[in-house]
């Protein structure tokens, strides 16, 4: 993983945490105050956002980034290369970056066999100070999916 500043991104890095920062502002998040945004790049280039949705049930929530890659796929897109992620709470900046939590890992890991690309995650404080990348297989070290049952994803490449 490496650490870098917002002026170092690349200018399409830029453009796709700009769009998860602007999809943070539509959470739904009555319970915990917490806004979180991501934002996906498809195999197109289409940049397709999504944001957390609390449950009253709370193990029903969507994070952001399961909804970012469930709305790609609604979409007709199951193949990128990137994500970026960034979260606020309801009163005060993170000082720290957000990362994806242990499901959103798992989903993650499944799109990255399915896009056959080691998914790089681009997650952010909330005012960009502080910004990392890591692939996938580093935050999901050892992980279990499609290709570890012997599953072939051509199928669902789009």
């Amino acid at each position: 993983m490496r650490t870098i500043n917002f002026s170092k991104l690349s200018s399409a890095d830029q453009e796709l945490l700009l769009a998860a920062r602007d999809a943070m502002a539509q959470a739904y998040n009555p319970y915990s105050n917490f806004f979180v945004g991501a934002a996906l790049r498809a195999g197109n280039g289409e940049i397709v956002t999504g944001s957390n949705f609390e449950n009253a049930s709370y193990s029903a929530t969507i994070c952001a980034e399961r909804s970012a890659i469930v709305r790609a796929a609604a979409m007709g897109h199951t193949v990128f290369g990137r994500i970026a992620v960034i979260g606020r709470g309801a009163k005060a900046p993170t000082t720290e970056v957000i990362s994806p939590c242990g499901v959103c890992r798992q989903m993650l890991f499944e799109s990255a066999q399915i896009s056959r690309m080691n998914i790089e995650v681009i997650m952010s404080s909330s005012e960009m100070k502080k910004i990392v990348i890591g692939t996938i297989s580093e935050l999901l070290p050892l992980g279990f999916g499609p290709a570890n049952l012997g599953l072939r994803m051509e199928r669902f490449r789009r």
